[in-house]
């Protein structure tokens, strides 16, 4: 008995909260959705190869490009370091930044700075090729179910994809570079630097095991830049993935209201305009059986037939203080007056 009442209250609280009549357990049920096999299976073979090797791929490219390409993008690199370097010199210099950043230097930022930012042109550039296979992911994902014979299932247990838009899409990108940032600020390039050399130290040593006559410089330069690729696009890729899927999820559930409203007003539609083939005799007892009938909705005619008939008393003719009333019982009224031939 207590778990029914609270199932109630629960059902109002929720009501109240969205202002559509909803019930606990349609929240349940909710909660019980699963996505599909296709979807699942869209993400591994889309979402993983693009946002994780692609970008990695791209991003390791315009890395090398910027440090060792010799062209435009390293003239640009350089150029932006040289600025860079300028500019924090001061700021990196204070007792703030050596206190918590100890024996760093304004050449350490920028270039750490201006690397991230050429690693994040891979990510960019991948980000249309997202958006073209999520227009196509529920096509994707249904050829996927049926092939492996997973479209049985109960539509009401399924839970909708979100649909993700170029802002969605753009948001996520956004907050994971922004995140890429803020992780580079707060540990600082000497620490990043520290784990980037040691990995990549290990990495380029198993390699010269493999191909002892290869150039160990470089080999060690590949391996650190993809070490640092790597950890940050392990990091932008999972948060473009979550963040894009939960904005997009959000700015979807801000519009159901929009059609229960449209609903509501075409039930009050109906209600306003019901069936009326009423006799005139019938129609002349349902005004008088009206106890609340406004006066000012008839005629001169209809007043003084009514008066003459002894329907009406004089009184109730003189004007009085409108009395509260919706504007469907006035338009109800005035309707079944004119049918009535006042």
């Amino acid at each position: 008995m207590q778990e029914k009442t609270g199932n109630i209250e629960k059902d109002k609280e929720l009501t109240q909260e969205t202002g559509v009549e909803r019930t606990a357990s349609e929240d349940i049920n909710n909660n019980q959705k699963k996505r599909t096999f296709g979807n699942k299976v869209f993400d591994l073979l889309i979402w993983a190869p693009l946002q994780w090797v692609g970008v990695w791929g791209l991003s390791l490219f315009f890395a090398n490009e910027a440090q060792n390409g010799g062209r435009t993008l390293q003239k640009a690199s350089d150029a932006s370091i040289k600025f860079l370097t300028e500019k924090l010199e001061k700021p990196v210099s204070s007792k703030f930044v050596q206190t918590f950043w100890k024996d760093t230097t304004a050449k350490q930022w920028a270039s750490g700075t201006v690397l991230i930012t050429a690693l994040s042109l891979g990510g960019s550039l991948i980000l249309p090729v997202t958006k073209w296979f999520e227009d196509r992911r529920h096509k994707i994902s249904a050829y996927i179910d049926k092939a492996f014979d997973k479209g049985q299932e109960n539509p009401d247990n399924i839970t909708p994809e979100p649909k993700q838009t170029w802002t969605s899409i753009g948001i996520g990108r956004a907050i994971s570079m922004t995140m890429t940032y803020s992780i580079f600020a707060f540990f600082g390039p000497k620490r990043i630097d520290s784990v980037q050399n040691k990995v990549g130290e290990f990495t380029a040593n198993q390699y010269m095991k493999l191909r002892p006559s290869a150039d160990k410089t470089k080999v060690l330069n590949w391996c650190n830049l993809a070490v640092f690729d790597l950890l940050f696009t392990a990091l932008t890729g999972t948060v473009t993935y979550l963040s894009s899927r939960v904005f997009a999820k959000s700015n979807e559930e801000e519009k159901p209201n929009q059609p229960v409203k449209t609903t509501a007003k075409a039930e009050i539609t109906e209600e306003k305009a019901p069936e009326r083939n009423f006799t005139e005799s019938e129609t002349f007892k349902k005004i008088i059986d009206k106890p609340q009938i406004d006066i000012d909705l008839l005629s001169t005619k209809a007043k003084s037939d009514l008066v003459a008939k002894k329907k009406l008393d004089l009184e109730d003719l003189k004007p009085k203080k409108p009395q509260a009333k919706t504007i469907m019982d006035n338009a109800i009224r005035s309707e079944t007056a004119a049918q009535a031939g006042f």
